[in-house]
């Protein structure tokens, strides 16, 4: 008795189905487009990534220019208020009511 110590993988010897139905060159390819598949996808989800994180930022910064923008609208409505620009007009610019002679009535 003699014993083999290579055995044959069964269906993947030289005279298997699988070589008598699909060349080399077939199986090349086939094995590029699956790389090229895998590749994609990887590609693809980190990409997924990428725009999420980037998503993200502008919400972040979405949320602080409306905050900015309530606190403009806070001010102007604070300098639009007639007894703020009173106030201003009196102490800032030196204007004043004007004395009962100085006013002219036109008729």
């Amino acid at each position: 008795m003699s014993f083999s110590t290579q055995r044959a993988l069964p269906g993947l010897g030289n005279g298997s189905a699988f070589w008598q139905r699909f060349s080399v060159g077939q199986f090349l390819i086939f094995l590029v487009a699956l790389v090229g598949a895998g590749v994609f996808y990887i590609w693809s989800c980190s990409q997924l990534i990428e725009l999420g994180y980037a998503i993200s930022s502008c919400e972040g910064q979405l949320m602080e220019l409306k905050r900015e923008e309530n606190c403009l609208r806070l001010e102007v409505a604070t300098l639009k208020n007639p007894a703020h620009l009173e106030r201003v007009a009196i102490n800032n610019l030196n204007l004043h009511y004007p004395e009962p002679h100085q006013v002219i009535i036109v008729q």
